[in-house]
């Protein structure tokens, strides 16, 4: 058995990690260059994680964009919280080998997890109102309902023989 990925596992988990943390943006712009790599890569739990036997598809959002995640489902059993509007999903960092078209997964760009850290746990989101805008929306309304109205009737409808 190669004893790397079990090296790059134990660095990962001990938290001492001397694998680069990319961004996604680096992961698109230069994704020749990192595929087959393995990298690490943070970002939000978001969307829903998709089971396939014992493995899922989760998305990690880093503020950029977001990149598919293919794990062990065990890994995603440690996500709480997948972000959506009413949350902030929790912040996981993955260590995996990158793949810029994966031959196993379609042709689509994707990371293979081989190691997932929780970083922070999720959050509900809240949403207060925009006062001056409902305001603003309903005064509209009032005004094309007034104009609407006014307008009853004006309309000639002429018939040519």
């Amino acid at each position: 058995m190669n004893a790397i990925p079990l090296l790059l596992v134990g660095a990962c988990l001990s938290g001492r990690s001397a694998l680069p943390e990319v961004s996604s943006s680096d992961l698109i712009e230069r994704a020749r260059e990192w595929d087959g790599q393995t990298v690490v890569y943070r970002g939000e739990a978001v969307g829903e994680a998709m089971r396939r036997g014992q493995f899922a598809w989760v998305n990690l959002h880093d503020g950029a964009s977001a990149i598919g995640i293919w794990c062990p489902f065990r890994f995603v059993e440690r996500i709480k919280i997948l972000g959506d509007y009413f949350h902030s999903g929790d912040l996981v960092r993955i260590t995996g080998v990158f793949h810029r078209a994966c031959a196993e997964h379609g042709g689509d760009l994707d990371i293979h997890a081989v190691a997932l850290e929780k970083v922070a746990d999720g959050s509900p989101r809240e949403h207060p109102a925009d006062w001056k805008k409902l305001f603003a929306g309903g005064g509209l309304c009032l005004l094309a309902a007034a104009l609407a109205w006014r307008g009853r009737g004006r309309t000639k409808v002429t018939s040519e023989k």
